[in-house]
Formats: structure tokens, sequence, C-alpha cells
């Protein structure tokens, strides 16, 4: 095994993972893709394997899924 792969395997990190500021620069997208009902694992490999690690990024992404779930006020 590769020290990298021993790594990964010991503390659970996934070599996609895009990190936060990665992950965070795209989330809207993601969002908007989740919404759509697009395959956000496929489009969004590296953001789907951070918000499965971080906890507080994958708390951003529940309030940005839910805000954008709410009715507008223009409706």
């Amino acid at each position: 095994m590769r020290e990298p792969d021993l790594v990964a395997t010991l503390f659970g990190s996934d070599a996609r993972d895009a990190g936060c500021d990665a992950g965070m620069d795209v989330l809207d997208r993601f969002v908007e893709a989740e919404l759509d009902g697009r395959p956000v694992v496929e489009l969004f490999p590296e953001v789907a394997a951070h918000l499965a690690a971080c906890p507080d990024c994958a708390q951003d992404h529940e309030g940005l899924l839910e805000l954008a779930r709410r009715p507008s006020d223009d409706a």
C-alpha cells in the first residue's frame, strides 16, 4: 500500500475531497443541480466527497438547500 493510501485508510480521508474553499466555490451550482434532479455525485464528485467528510460544510449545504427550497416572496 502506498503511503497516501495508508493515510487515507487510517484517517478516513478521500483523495477526491475538494476541500472547504473549492467546495464552497461551487456549492451554489451543486445545490442547483441537486434541486434539478441531476446526479451531483457524478457531476461534482470532489464536492460530494467533501460534504460527506466535513460536518461544517455539510451544514452549509443543508442550509443553502433549505433556503433554495423556500417559496420566494415574489409568488
